[in-house]
């Protein structure tokens, strides 16, 4: 099987040489675009002197066909190439890489061994229907609900990770959603999530008005074994913007359960005109547990869901980003659970090579004892380049 690496780097390569140097309307029916990622990491353990290497090909094409000032049909396609020490040394690291599968799965493995895997995947298909003030998605799709930028208690479909900056776009999920837009600043949203056996569907529904110059969210529904309520909002407060929310799960199928749970968070972000940018967020979890958690803060998305963002009662965020020129990009990010004194530090470098290519250097460092939010004993250092078309 090695011998099929070569060609499977060719296959996740070839619909960068066949698309248009960016994305854009190929005439009036059709848009296509994507993007290519080879992204070599080093695991560093603090235990051993033994470093874990590894590196991932990735691509995406994603396209839009305009059939009818009615009818758009949207496609994502994903495809990775991974392949290193990291794949057989960290248990469990192929199984994890595609995450949820949904109703039917489009995914299929296409190489495997010891040491690599490679495997694609149809994680966008569905179709968007207009009727004046109505919109039905139906098929593969995402459900964005949250309005934090780090943590989203609101998106109980699909809980994304922050730290896993390798698949920003998210997995999508198995539904049907009918939206209504009664004025320019308020919609309706419902989404019922299919599933393989009916005690697993989930459902709900989103109302959004603007009040003030404040957006206002609210929802409930069920969703994953629970009842769901929550509220939100978002605005600016002295040029600054500032986001909460807060969601209540309950479970549904034992109504007299004393069981509640409240994930929480608030946020604020603020950018200076020469482009400085700070940004502070807080999550709560009544669940959570104050002290060390005994467990990992979960890093991709794959492995969280609304109701664990974090094992912690109390989780802390700050960032700090400037662009030191036109180019060239400095991040800095931590999170850290103030009751074990853990800490998650999220720093890279990002610069810009060409419009189409841009390279990075990306770290996640962890800083913490055994037991600890973030006591993981190893720290993770990627280099990623990337062309988009």
């Amino acid at each position: 099987m090695k011998a099929d690496l070569p060609v499977m780097a060719l296959l996740l390569c070839l619909p960068a040489f066949c698309a248009p140097e960016s994305r854009q309307r190929l005439g009036d029916d059709l848009s296509i675009g994507g993007r290519i990622v080879y992204l070599p990491s080093i695991y560093l353990n603090d235990t051993s002197s033994n470093w874990i290497t590894g590196a991932g090909l990735h691509n995406r094409l994603e396209g839009a066909w305009y059939a009818t000032d009615r009818l758009t049909l949207h496609a994502g396609w994903r495809n990775r190439l991974v392949y290193g020490e990291q794949v057989e040394e960290v248990p469990g690291y192929q199984e994890r890489l595609t995450g949820r599968r949904g109703m039917i799965d489009l995914t299929a493995k296409l190489a495997e061994g010891a040491s690599y895997t490679a495997y694609t995947q149809l994680d966008r298909i569905y179709a968007d229907v207009f009727v004046r003030d109505w919109q039905v998605r139906i098929g593969r799709q995402r459900v964005n609900w949250g309005i934090n930028l780090v943590w989203a208690p609101h998106d109980i479909f699909y809980a994304a990770q922050y730290v896993d900056f390798d698949y920003p776009e998210g997995a999508g999920i198995d539904a049907v959603s009918l939206r209504y837009y009664p004025a320019a600043t308020s919609s309706v949203e419902a989404v019922v999530e299919g599933a393989r056996d009916a005690d697993s569907i989930s459902a709900a529904i989103l109302g959004k008005v603007n009040v003030s110059k404040y957006d206002i969210q609210v929802l409930a529904g069920f969703v994953d074994g629970d009842l769901a309520a929550g509220a939100g909002i978002s605005g600016a407060i002295g040029g600054a913007a500032v986001r909460g929310a807060a969601t209540i799960l309950h479970p549904r199928r034992s109504l007299e359960d004393t069981q509640t749970t409240v994930i929480a968070a608030l946020s604020s972000d603020y950018t200076w005109p020469n482009g400085f940018y700070l940004h502070g967020s807080a999550l709560v979890n009544s669940d959570g547990e104050w002290g060390k958690p005994g467990r990992q803060f979960p890093l991709r998305a794959g492995d969280v869901s609304v109701r664990n963002l974090t094992p912690s009662l109390l989780t802390l965020f700050a960032q700090v980003s400037h662009p030191l020129t036109p180019l060239l990009g400095v991040d800095i990010a931590a999170m850290t659970n103030p009751a074990d004194g853990s800490v998650l530090v999220y720093p890279s470098i990002n610069y810009s090579l060409h419009q189409h290519l841009d390279v990075a250097l990306i770290g996640l460092l962890f800083f913490g004892e055994r037991g600890a939010l973030f006591g993981v004993a190893h720290k993770q250092i990627y280099a990623r380049a990337a062309y988009h078309f």
